[in-house]
């Protein structure tokens, strides 16, 4: 659905009369505020991270274990849609280079995109790292009923939280650069060339009857 509605507003872009003002807001996946704004021929994509939401929360290994794959799965998901505001970002640039006649090879773009991603994997690598080292868990992953942990899950939960929140805030400003990036690219672009087709006149060599 979000995919569709993005194509659309794009659509309507793509479609503008020279010489009209518009805007498309897009709100992303990952609670970014995607932005483009057309005035005739001059074009800007902003992307804007939202207010950080400050979350709270107020022993067994399968607790322990719960709430460190509650964490790692919640990482993987903003992760994910940070990667689909990425490629939104990414195809409205390619729309809006359109838009203006501008040369912006899908080479440029997706070299751009490669690079953006490579930061939020790192931003990922990070997490998932102060993740494992939030609680020694190693003991409830030998298979045996025996053997387990002690543990504050509350806490645990509370500390697992604030890794993956941070990691949110990292995406998003990442996100929010990407924003610059690609809006630069736009416009740095060079115009594309027009030929001029041999239907014009003034040049043929056939035109004297």
């Amino acid at each position: 659905m979000f995919s569709h509605l993005f194509d659309r507003l794009i659509e309507l872009v793509l479609h503008l009369k020279l010489g009209t003002a518009a805007a498309v807001l897009i709100v992303g996946l990952s609670g970014v505020l995607i932005t483009a704004t057309v005035v005739g021929d001059e074009v800007r994509i902003q992307v804007f991270a939202p207010a950080a939401a400050q979350t709270t929360e107020g022993a067994s290994c399968e607790a322990a274990l719960a709430a460190r794959n509650e964490a790692l799965h919640r990482l993987d998901n903003e992760l994910a849609k940070a990667r689909a505001d990425l490629r939104v970002i990414r195809d409205l640039a390619d729309a809006l280079a359109d838009r203006t006649n501008k040369d912006l090879s899908d080479e440029t773009l997706d070299a751009a995109e490669r690079d953006v991603r490579a930061q939020m994997e790192a931003v990922r690598t990070r997490a998932r790292e102060e993740i494992r080292l939030a609680a020694d868990l190693s003991p409830c992953e030998d298979n045996d009923p025996a053997t387990g942990v002690v543990v504050d899950i509350a806490d645990l939960r509370a500390r697992y939280r604030v890794i993956v929140d941070r990691a949110i805030t990292d995406l998003q400003t990442i996100l929010v650069n990407a924003g610059e990036l690609f809006d630069r690219l736009v416009r740095e672009a060079r115009m594309k060339r027009v030929e001029v087709g041999s239907e014009s006149g003034g040049s043929g060599s056939g035109s004297g009857d």
